[in-house]
């Protein structure tokens, strides 16, 4: 079931519409209704759950995986929050004043907002953020500099480093976030190029304490590029790493 919540918005970005969908046994808790869910926010959020709104017609179909994956037993049950874009992706997905105000959307406007309208297990343990490309670079900023809010980021063919772009000097200047961070990358397009970026940041991250299997996941398919499709087929890697069962 997927629930849209139109226009909402915060201080300095404009409004967007934000899309949730809760699992199938959400609405027959009996006899738990005490439960509580961890929660899953993700960026683009057109082109999560419905090829019909997808900017390119294909959809990662977020809803599709996780229900496959809860039936198998796979992953536990989770709820998945869709943000939508706007216009003004490119710089409220970066370290900027606007990405400064989107991340304080998310954290300060629309967490709560969930919080208090769904039943979330609202711990920072409970809560990942997750996106692709530049969506996947405002997954870590949110991680690391909300960790009162996020305990897990995952960064699908992410841009950490490349023309302004450079996440080095947060990781390497910082202490190390207690947070579980996923990153992958595919050999193709765009994702050649970003490539350097990930190595980098890979490195900065281990040389920081974080533990391959533990607290990182790192995984790269020679074949893929830059594309909706491929974060699709990959969306369950995260998905085990943060909520396996």
């Amino acid at each position: 079931m997927i629930q849209i919540h139109e226009k909402m918005t915060g201080p300095g970005i404009r409004p967007r519409d934000v899309q949730v969908w809760v699992p199938a046994g959400y609405h027959s808790r009996d006899p738990a209704p005490e439960k509580r869910y961890p929660v899953l926010y993700m960026h683009d959020g057109q082109n999560v759950f419905d090829p019909r709104t997808s900017t390119l017609g294909i959809a990662w179909e977020a809803d599709r995986t996780a229900e496959r994956m809860i039936d198998e037993g796979l992953i536990r049950e989770i709820i998945i929050v869709a943000v939508n874009h706007t216009p003004d992706r490119m710089t409220e997905y970066s370290d900027s004043p606007a990405g400064h105000n989107y991340m304080r959307f998310i954290t300060g406007v629309l967490k709560p907002f969930i919080d208090e309208n769904y039943s979330t297990n609202p711990a920072r343990e409970a809560c990942a953020v997750m996106g692709s490309s530049m969506g996947g670079l405002i997954s870590l900023l949110l991680a690391w500099k909300f960790t009162e809010f996020f305990g897990m980021a995952g960064c699908l063919s992410p841009v950490f480093v490349i023309d302004d772009v450079n996440v080095l000097p947060l990781v390497r200047n910082n202490p190390k976030p207690p947070v579980k961070i996923y990153i992958d990358n595919g050999g193709r397009g765009l994702d050649s190029r970003l490539q350097v970026g990930c190595d980098l940041t890979l490195s900065e991250l281990i040389s920081k304490g974080f533990i391959n299997r533990r607290d990182l996941e790192w995984f790269f398919d020679k074949d893929d590029d830059h594309s909706e499709e491929a974060w699709r087929k990959r969306l369950w890697r995260p998905l085990l790493f943060f909520f396996g069962v």
